[in-house]
């Protein structure tokens, strides 16, 4: 009786790390490798902006202009090519292993002229290519941004980057992607998404005692090796379910475009100090105008109407912002607190690059 009391006792001592412990799939933590996305890349025309597309000073959108109409049997001269509602831009999009023709995939759109916003435009057919050069996928698309910008009389109100955009399977594939799961012996290779020892070797250990007929190599720190005759894609399928304990990682994804910051709740800050002070620096031009010919000076041949400006400049230093951590804490409550201090997203995003250059910080930031 009292050896199974000893037991009960010391099983649950043993719950709280338990109940710690993250239980995932292979699949959520690694891959088989042959399973890869492919980057493509390409060029195309955005049309349909008001007024915010690329200037005349930017020869490319003519003569891409003027190509798509002759196309289309178009004449046109090159100086009748003047319109701002088109821009010039380069897409990027990732094709996964094993695609087949018809497969949507998403796209994302950059300008690379002066145009001012995308908002509102509409991406032409344009082919996606591979570093090899071949054609994979064709895109074209209403595209989405996730900010926007007005000009009035030189006034500019803006929100986030309006010259990128997304369009959510925009892009149709046209050739599919050759892959080979199976080495020439027949054996596989399983790759960590991130290279873990102790997350290796949970993975070998499972493999061993779930699949006692396969032989399981470790090659290194974010490699598994499995062999064996017969091994099938039904074998793949089981392997990709199998549960494993896992080593969880405090990062810290930043998207500096948007000022978004996601990350886990309970990522440790050790003690710090954080000092924060804006400086705004403000340049202002008055026009002058200088008129000399007037009724209290008297007319000269060699005088002249002159625009003087004179420049006012000011300084605000703003008000210095101070947070102090005495014992070690979260990353949520210190961005509570930096909140609470009416400190900006992105001055937080260079404070949470600041925690991690001085150590106080114990997580990866990963900047999108």
């Amino acid at each position: 009786m009292r050896r199974i009391f000893v037991a009960f006792v010391a099983f649950t001592l043993l719950l709280p790390s338990i109940s710690f412990a993250s239980i995932a799939t292979v699949k959520d933590v690694a891959r088989i490798q042959g399973m890869r996305d492919t980057a493509l890349v390409g060029y195309g025309l955005v049309s349909g902006l008001a007024g915010t597309g690329d200037s005349s000073h930017f020869v490319s959108t003519s003569q891409s202009l003027r190509s798509l109409l002759r196309s289309f049997d178009v004449n046109v001269d090159d100086a009748d090519v003047r319109s701002r509602n088109v821009a010039a831009v380069m897409i990027t999009a990732n094709i996964p292993s094993f695609a087949e023709p018809g497969d949507k995939i998403d796209i994302r759109v950059s300008a690379i002229g002066d145009a001012r916003s995308l908002a509102g435009g509409t991406l032409l057919l344009s082919p996606l290519k591979a570093p090899n050069g071949t054609s994979y996928a064709l895109a074209q698309g209403q595209i989405t941004v996730g900010g926007y910008r007005f000009e009035q009389d030189q006034n500019v109100v803006a929100k986030n980057h309006v010259t990128v955009g997304t369009i959510t399977r925009g892009a149709t594939v046209e050739r599919s992607i050759e892959g080979s799961l199976f080495d020439d012996d027949g054996a596989i290779n399983i790759v960590l998404n991130a290279p873990d020892i102790s997350l290796m070797e949970n993975i070998a250990s499972a493999l061993e005692q779930q699949f006692p007929r396969f032989k399981v190599a470790r090659k290194h720190a974010g490699k598994i090796k499995v062999s064996g005759s017969g091994l099938s894609l039904r074998d793949l399928a089981q392997i990709e379910q199998l549960k494993v304990h896992t080593t969880e990682f405090a990062r810290i994804v930043v998207n500096e475009r948007s000022g978004v910051i996601v990350s886990g709740a309970d990522i440790p800050v050790s003690r710090v100090v954080i000092s924060h002070g804006a400086i705004s620096l403000k340049i202002r031009s008055i026009p002058r105008v200088s008129q000399p010919n007037n009724f209290l000076i008297e007319s000269q041949s060699n005088a002249e109407t002159v625009v003087i400006r004179e420049t006012e400049i000011d300084v605000d230093e703003g008000q210095q912002a101070v947070y102090i951590n005495k014992d070690e804490t979260t990353i949520a409550e210190v961005v509570s607190s930096l909140r609470k201090l009416n400190i900006p997203t992105r001055d937080i995003i260079s404070i949470l690059e600041g925690l991690k250059q001085s150590g106080a910080l114990y997580a990866d930031i990963i900047v999108q």
